[in-house]
């Protein structure tokens, strides 16, 4: 029984991490974060001040856009945020948040799945909706950093509880 639940919210994680970082994505219009969507302006952006150090994100971020670059064209949501912008740039942001935030939810699962934690399955359920949904809703000021630094922190606590 216990097994079935596991595997039955993992698919479920799995599922609305997918639906939900698409829907955000492709949706809606981000206008906190401009000038960021082609890798001369994300470099102009992120090569200075504290986000220097932030490299892990940033090699997987340009990695997937220099393995990735299909289109040239961008569309108009693209070009208003960013007119230097491109697609295939914007959908490695999406790509490389949707990884991390499946990942994130799968060890969310696993954490709450842990026998250390005594939580009823309804609440489980709710929790893991509200956990993906926050996560990725809050995210909305689209980086590469958020979502991978919030995984690595439930790494951490699974870690934690486990060892």
């Amino acid at each position: 029984m216990k097994i079935k639940s596991v595997y039955i919210n993992l698919i479920l994680a799995i599922l609305l991490s997918w639906l939900s970082s698409h829907v955000v994505y492709y949706g809606f219009t981000t206008h906190y974060t401009t000038n960021v969507f082609s890798p001369q302006s994300f470099g102009n952006q992120y090569d200075k001040d504290i986000y220097k150090y932030r490299i892990l994100s940033k090699y997987l971020l340009l990695g997937l856009d220099s393995w990735e670059k299909t289109d040239t064209k961008a569309d108009d949501r693209i070009l208003l945020i960013d007119k230097n912008g491109t697609n295939h740039f914007y959908n490695s942001y999406h790509k490389l948040n949707t990884f991390f935030l499946v990942i994130m939810a799968i060890f969310f699962v696993l954490i709450i799945e842990s026998s250390h934690i005594k939580i009823a399955e309804n609440e489980k359920k709710i929790m893991l909706f509200l956990v993906i949904l926050v996560t990725n809703i809050t995210q909305f000021v689209i980086t590469p950093y958020d979502i991978s630094s919030y995984f690595f922190q439930l790494l951490i606590i699974f870690l934690f509880l486990n060892y």
